[in-house]
């Protein structure tokens, strides 16, 4: 289970980690909190604030889940990992509560999750999601069985796992979009 913990710290700590950056500086964030879809369920005036929160929240779970992933190879405890994983849970949650009841209203904004991305939200978003969740959901279950001996071909298959993993679903959108039929006019 070590290895499916250091998997999970390290593909989420990468989504988390690129969404967080891809808001850095004023005009990225300011575009990401005038289109943020999922934020139209929120009054106007708490729009800019939550997409601060946002950015805050996704901080603080990369450092928590790379710090975690740390303290899984030196076997000590992971309450920090425990920590990232379980506020991942909860904006993955609030996410895509949020994704749904805006789909259900018909808002069809763009989701800049990862940055300029000008695909629409829609049902992918969801599944995407869905995928986040599972990931964080088997990293605190992966918290509790103890530590195992540390094999380093086991490490290091279990961060590229990660590492793809993050990277395949920070470029879902781009997945999405390669495998979709064509669309003919």
């Amino acid at each position: 289970m070590l290895y499916l913990l250091l998997s999970c710290c390290l593909g989420l700590a990468f989504v988390f980690g690129l969404s967080a950056a891809s808001k850095a500086g004023r005009r990225a964030f300011q575009d990401f909190a005038a289109s943020a879809g999922p934020l139209e369920v929120l009054p106007k005036a708490l729009r800019v604030p939550a997409a601060r929160a946002v950015v805050a929240a996704e901080g603080v779970i990369t450092v928590a889940l790379v710090v975690g992933a740390g303290a899984a190879l030196t076997k000590t405890l992971e309450p920090v990992a425990v920590l990232g994983f379980a506020l991942a849970v909860l904006l993955l949650l609030a996410f895509t509560g949020a994704i749904v009841v805006t789909l259900r209203r018909g808002v069809r904004k763009a989701c800049k999750c990862f940055g300029a991305s000008s695909t629409p939200l829609g049902r992918a978003h969801v599944v995407r999601n869905v995928l986040l969740l599972a990931l964080a959901v088997a990293g605190l279950v992966a918290t509790t069985s103890p530590n195992t001996t540390v094999e380093p071909a086991g490490v290091a298959m279990a961060v590229v796992a990660g590492l793809i993993t993050g990277l395949l679903i920070t470029r879902f959108d781009d997945l999405i979009d390669l495998f979709s039929p064509l669309e003919v006019n």
